[in-house]
């Protein structure tokens, strides 16, 4: 799914190009999550990640946060002599750490070993903290449905650029009511924008046909940064149906 992806991070581990840490974020928790496995796993080069000493796997606790005793954690699990080339820690929900948390998490980043590979995973990144992010080399993670499972939300744009602004609203709050991840939604609506608009300048028939090539291109660069602030910030999902809908004819 993320073959690319992992295509880089196999060619940074054969060329000895790594970074320390890594920042994995956006809405594909699984697609992060199995990711950050297999990398483990190459840097490891142990079979089964899951049983190997040199892995650490930090994860919120019961009240769904990372608290600073993790940082001490991690600085006690660094000290200890690699048996492999590398260690690797892997933190799940790292959008969910207290600052405390990030703030020792910072120090032992300073302070860290060369074979030491942090690999952070977020949905977003407005709570972290800026001086982490600059130190990570960031690899957004969208949500990439197989074809048979796509199609609800590219359904619902057609209807929305087919209809009236009142009637817009009324499927907006539809979405609202029953997806409670809108950036899966602006994901789809990404995408199938893009493939419209492709079509468009091939002078296939789309969606598109009350659009001029120019403004079909800012709807399209509108949607991309609509997408980008839902998964690296808080933000409002209303004010994000409501700046697509502005947009519009």
């Amino acid at each position: 799914m993320y073959q690319k992806t992992i295509d880089y991070l196999n060619r940074c581990t054969e060329n000895d190009q790594l970074a320390n840490v890594y920042l994995f974020y956006g809405p594909d928790e699984k697609g992060k999550s199995d990711t950050a496995e297999t990398f483990a796993k190459t840097l490891l080069n142990h079979d089964d990640a899951r049983f190997c000493p040199d892995l650490l796997k930090i994860a919120p606790d019961e009240n769904d946060r990372i608290v600073i005793d993790k940082a001490r954690e991690i600085k006690r699990f660094l000290s200890l002599s690699a048996l492999a080339q590398h260690k690797v820690i892997i933190i799940s929900g790292a959008e969910r750490m207290a600052e405390t948390a990030q703030s020792a998490l910072l120090k032992v980043l300073e302070e860290s070993p060369s074979y030491a590979i942090i690999i952070l995973l977020a949905k977003t990144l407005d709570s972290i903290l800026p001086t982490i992010i600059s130190r990570s080399t960031r690899i957004l993670f969208w949500y990439f449905e197989p074809k048979e499972a796509r199609g609800k939300f590219s359904e619902i744009i057609e209807k929305i650029v087919a209809s009236d602004i009142s009637e817009r609203y009324a499927l907006v709050e539809k979405i609202l009511k029953n997806e409670p991840d809108t950036s899966r939604v602006f994901a789809e609506w990404l995408n199938f924008w893009r493939e419209s608009f492709i079509k468009k300048l091939r002078g296939d028939s789309t969606i598109l046909t009350t659009y001029s090539t120019d403004e079909a291109a800012i709807i399209l660069a509108k949607l991309q940064n609509i997408y980008t602030k839902l998964v690296t910030t808080n933000m409002n999902p209303k004010f994000a149906f409501d700046e697509f809908i502005l947009s519009l004819k």
